[in-house]
């Protein structure tokens, strides 16, 4: 997407994040966190959702508690 000049938007965030969270890829969950903080979609709470998720999974609790901690809003979900 980047490459071909498209924005990604909270449902290409949180899907790349949960195909990292289903492969157990850390590395690239992160690569796809710092995305997230480029394109102003860290406060989005489907994102967030999904990179608690991914961080748990991935076996980072206490990454995973910190942005638990940062959501401005939370709802059942997260």
């Amino acid at each position: 997407m980047r490459k071909l000049s498209l924005k990604p938007d909270r449902s290409t965030f949180s899907c790349a994040i949960k195909s990292c969270s289903a492969l157990s890829d850390l590395h690239s969950g992160k690569q796809a966190h710092q995305q997230t903080l480029v394109f102003g979609f860290e406060s989005d709470l489907f994102v967030s959702s999904a990179l608690i998720d991914m961080y748990s999974k991935c076996g980072q609790l206490q990454d995973a508690r910190t942005m638990f901690d940062e959501i401005p809003h939370r709802n059942v979900i997260s």
